[in-house]
């Protein structure tokens, strides 16, 4: 989404402008750093999908984009994001994987909590992620729900980017059973949506956010490190496809 906008909102993408070509593989050491953030957050299998979806809403495209004056909170966001930083493509990269697990997690009713094992591993100042974290959610109008039919959609569209691979090479079978397991757990939440959608009895004009589901306890991470609630908001891939 930040190398190509596919997704994002054409008020936070402007293909004319694209002018910059990225690579079609992700910084080499983009995949351990985000192997590590997996390492240090206590997640469900839904977060990393619903951090997707709210990544979608912000102006994350790392080309030039045209705000109009009264985008205020996106213009702080992007700068944020892309102003002051060195190799802003692999910084500005994983700040957004951190800043859309804290979304998930908020939205969840909790924080995540940035102890002594952050400061070792990540150089990237706290005050940054929470700013970053307070500029999305203004964006995002303060309100985290996802209704029960954005949740259904969002996952038929992931779920189309999973297409059967075919391996030829020894290299290819990580990637493919990597691939292989995302996709089993896209089909499982959007089997779960699909049938709690069609199940449940809609009274005409209400509301129904999406529901979390069940995790496998295979599956299930400590949530021991998660911080006690700090407050609550409103609401309860051209080339380059590595974010």
């Amino acid at each position: 989404m930040c190398t190509t906008g596919r997704g994002l909102s054409p008020a936070h993408f402007e293909p004319r402008a694209f002018a910059t070509l990225y690579p079609s593989n992700h910084p080499s050491n983009l995949a351990n750093l985000i192997r590590q953030v997996l390492l240090l957050i206590p997640f469900e299998s839904h977060d990393m999908f619903r951090a997707m979806w709210y990544l979608r809403h912000l102006p994350i495209f790392f080309g030039p984009v045209q705000l109009s004056l009264d985008k205020e909170h996106e213009m702080r966001f992007r700068d944020e994001l892309l102003g002051g930083i060195s190799d802003w493509e692999l910084d500005a990269a994983l700040r957004l994987v951190i800043l859309g697990y804290m979304l998930s997690t908020k939205s969840r009713g909790a924080c995540l909590i940035f102890d002594a094992a952050w400061r070792q591993v990540f150089d990237i100042p706290i005050q940054a992620l929470v700013r970053l974290e307070h500029l999305a959610t203004q964006i995002l109008n303060r309100d985290l729900s996802i209704s029960e039919q954005q949740w259904e959609q969002w996952l038929a569209y992931l779920h189309t980017f999973q297409l059967p691979p075919s391996p030829q090479t020894t290299q290819q079978i990580i990637p493919v059973i990597q691939s292989a397991v995302i996709g089993q757990e896209l089909e499982r939440l959007l089997q779960h949506a699909q049938s709690t959608e069609h199940s449940r009895y809609r009274e005409p004009g209400r509301h129904h956010t999406m529901p979390v589901p069940a995790v496998p306890a295979t599956r299930r991470r400590s949530s021991a490190l998660r911080a006690p609630v700090h407050h609550r908001l409103s609401g309860n891939l051209t080339s380059g496809h590595w974010i």
